[in-house]
C-alpha cells in the first residue's frame, strides 16, 4: 500500500494512492469537498470534551476532525468494518498523536456475530453489509469478506465504560436502520445527542426496514430533521413526509453521470437533534 499524509490544518491524513474516492479528491484538490456542507454540520456541533461516535468511519476523515475539535478530554470511537482503511485510520491517528481515537475493526448493526461485507468495486465507502450487485452481479463470495459486527449500546457499556455520547455521525450504505436498533439505550439515556446519518430509501428497503419506518423511528426518539442538502447547498429543517417527497422527486430524474446512483437511487444526509 503506497501511502501519503495530507494536512488539512487542524489535522493530518494517512491517505492511500489506490484509494479512488476521498484521497484521489484531496489529490487533485488539496481538499474533501463533495461533504463540505457534512463538514461544517459537525464543526458547528462538537466541542471540547464531548464524546463523538463514527460508525463507517471509512478512511477516517471525520474520525480525525472529530478528534481535532473534542481535543484531549474528549472521546472518538471509530467503527469500521474493512480493515485496510482501518490500518489507515489507526496511522492517521498517530500521525496527529491523537490518542483519545479508539478505532473498533467491526461493523456496527444490530446483534453482536459475524457477518459477510460486501465490496463495492468503485468505493471502499460504499461497502456494505447487504449486496447492491455493484460488482458482478453474481453470488460470488470472491466480493465478500467475513467481518465482526457490534451493537453501540454493548460496546459502550462494555468496552467504554458507559453510555455518555454527544454525537454520532453514521454513513453505513443501508445498515442504519439496523444499527439504530442497537443503540436504542445510548439515544434514550443522552437527552442532548446528536446524530447526523446517510438517508438512502433503497438502501435502507434492501436491509429489511422501510425508509418511512426508519424516519419515524428518528423522531420516536425526540429528534427533530434537518436536511442536509448537497443539491441546494443548505441545511433546513424537514418533517418526515417531506423528505421522503424530496427523496421521491429526486430519485425520479435522470442520472446519466451518477452510475451509482442509477443503480441505487437518489441518497443524501440528515441532521437528527434534540
Amino acid at each position: 500500500m503506497k501511502t501519503w499524509v495530507h494536512d488539512f490544518g487542524k489535522f493530518k491524513m494517512v491517505l492511500d494512492e489506490s484509494d479512488k474516492d476521498l484521497s484521489r479528491q484531496v489529490k487533485f484538490t488539496g481538499a474533501y469537498n463533495d461533504e463540505k456542507l457534512e463538514t461544517a454540520v459537525i464543526r458547528e456541533n462538537l466541542k471540547p470534551g464531548y464524546t463523538m461516535v463514527d460508525i463507517g468511519a471509512n478512511l477516517g476523515f471525520y474520525s480525525m476532525l472529530a478528534a481535532s475539535l473534542v481535543g484531549n478530554a474528549g472521546r472518538v470511537f471509530s467503527f469500521e468494518p474493512f480493515a485496510h482503511n482501518v490500518d489507515l485510520i489507526r496511522a492517521s491517528a498517530r500521525e496527529n498523536g491523537f490518542d483519545n481515537v479508539k478505532v473498533i475493526n467491526c461493523a456496527v448493526s444490530d446483534k453482536i456475530g459475524s457477518a459477510k461485507l460486501y465490496l463495492s468495486p468503485y468505493y471502499s465507502s460504499e461497502h456494505s453489509l447487504f449486496d447492491y450487485h455493484y460488482s458482478t452481479g453474481s453470488d460470488s463470495t470472491e466480493n465478500t469478506v467475513d467481518v465482526k459486527t457490534v451493537t453501540i449500546d454493548q460496546y459502550l457499556e462494555s468496552e467504554a465504560g458507559d453510555l455518555r455520547v454527544d454525537f454520532i455521525k453514521m454513513d453505513i450504505e443501508g445498515s442504519e436502520g439496523k444499527a439504530i436498533t442497537g443503540m436504542e439505550k445510548t439515544i434514550t439515556e443522552n437527552k442532548n445527542v446528536s446524530l447526523l446519518t446517510e438517508f438512502w430509501p433503497n438502501a435502507i428497503a434492501n436491509s429489511g426496514v422501510e425508509p418511512k419506518e426508519y424516519l419515524e423511528r428518528l423522531t420516536g426518539f425526540g429528534f427533530e430533521l434537518f436536511h442536509i442538502d448537497g443539491v441546494e447547498q443548505r441545511v433546513y429543517p424537514v418533517t418526515a413526509s417531506q423528505i421522503l417527497d424530496i427523496m421521491k422527486r429526486r430519485s425520479a430524474e435522470g442520472f446519466e453521470d451518477y452510475k451509482e446512483i442509477a443503480l441505487g437511487g437518489w441518497y443524501t444526509t440528515l441532521l437528527c437533534k434534540k
